[in-house]
């Protein structure tokens, strides 16, 4: 038989040395908290202007804490639920269309902060801008006109802005652009800018305006004139113009353009104190970049007044006899003296006088 007494000292003798082991030995005790993993991630979302925006994220774990991020910018004040599992976005403008991420943590680390999992908030009903003319191939001094279609939310209350070349042209805040008088500067990129009433806009896409150089073309050419000098007439005007001229000279087919005439570099020559000897062929020439083009010649005739002057002249004939010639007709530029004599002559004498010997 076994002795209770020494089975009692044997359970004390372990105990005590058990209790010694405990005390004199040190535990390392480590926490088994793991981070944070997703169970829902966020889902891309498009949603239409006015209209709300949610988006939702869960995740497994202990203690977990939820942050939204935005792409770009800040969160705007009507956002709600940035600390929460679902993202609020009301009345969604297209200021909103941005990459939204969830972050979630807990003591043992975190998910998402890198943006790998961020996603996008597409706003659709933008104003849709199309511009009804294509591409356009225009001369210099002609016109250009650009015209939009609009579709979108807010269609009453669309506001429009042309642009060229990337810079807005001033006043221009029509559906239609019209450009009267095309330049060589005009030539480029052109889109409308469409805002609604939403302060929401869209871009159409552009369209270039070429800009082709090329001599002037002669549109009024200058006509044929006659002037007789009577009644205070001293001045005569010729007109030429032509579409894209830049500038403007007159030419005289013989001789020089005669001194103190006006507008000899303009559309319109005036010619005054005319004499006869300002008669001739005249024409214009138009220039611009490109090259030049000339008119037609238009004849410039000047009369002087019809006169009839009566003279009593003595004329002889080689046969000795002597006639009166009674009547003279003068008319610029010769007067001519027919003789007007008894029908037994021998011969008629016919006499030409120069303008200036024709005074009574």
């Amino acid at each position: 038989m076994i002795n209770i007494s020494q089975q009692l000292k044997k359970r004390k003798l372990v105990a005590s040395s058990s209790l010694f082991i405990q005390s004199h030995t040190k535990v390392k005790v480590t926490s088994s908290l793991q981070h944070p993993e997703f169970f829902i991630p966020p889902s891309p979302q498009s949603v239409n202007l006015t209209q709300t925006a949610t988006f939702t994220c869960s995740a497994t774990g202990y203690n977990v804490q939820y942050q939204w991020r935005i792409g770009s910018g800040s969160f705007p004040s009507k956002v709600t639920g940035i600390n929460s599992t679902t993202l609020v976005i009301p009345d969604v403008r297209s200021s909103d269309d941005n990459m939204y991420g969830c972050v979630i943590s807990n003591e043992g680390g975190s998910r998402g902060r890198d943006g790998g999992r961020d996603v996008r908030l597409t706003v659709t009903g933008l104003p849709e801008v199309t511009v009804m003319s294509s591409s356009q191939n225009v001369e210099v001094t002609h016109t250009a006109m650009f015209t939009t279609r609009v579709s979108g939310v807010g269609v009453e209350n669309f506001t429009y802005q042309w642009r060229h070349n990337g810079t807005n042209i001033t006043d221009e805040i029509n559906d239609t652009l019209i450009i009267t008088n095309v330049m060589e500067s005009d030539s480029g990129d052109y889109e409308c800018i469409v805002t609604n009433e939403y302060g929401d806009s869209g871009t159409s896409d552009v369209v270039v305006l070429m800009v082709t150089r090329v001599p002037p073309v002669i549109t009024t050419h200058p006509m044929d004139t006659t002037v007789t000098l009577v009644n205070d007439i001293t001045s005569v005007s010729l007109t030429c113009e032509a579409d894209g001229a830049t500038s403007y000279n007159w030419e005289r087919q013989s001789g020089s353009i005669p001194s103190g005439a006006t507008g000899v570099n303009t559309t319109t020559l005036t010619i005054i104190n005319l004499t006869p000897e300002d008669a001739g062929n005249y024409r214009c020439v138009a220039t611009n970049a490109s090259g030049s083009s000339e008119s037609n010649y238009a004849n410039l005739t000047i009369n002087v007044p019809y006169a009839l002057v009566h003279y009593q002249i003595e004329l002889s004939s080689s046969s000795g006899h002597s006639f009166t010639i009674g009547l003279i007709n003068c008319l610029f530029p010769t007067c001519n003296l027919t003789e007007q004599t008894r029908p037994s002559l021998p011969r008629y004498v016919s006499i030409t006088l120069p303008i200036g010997q024709c005074v009574l």
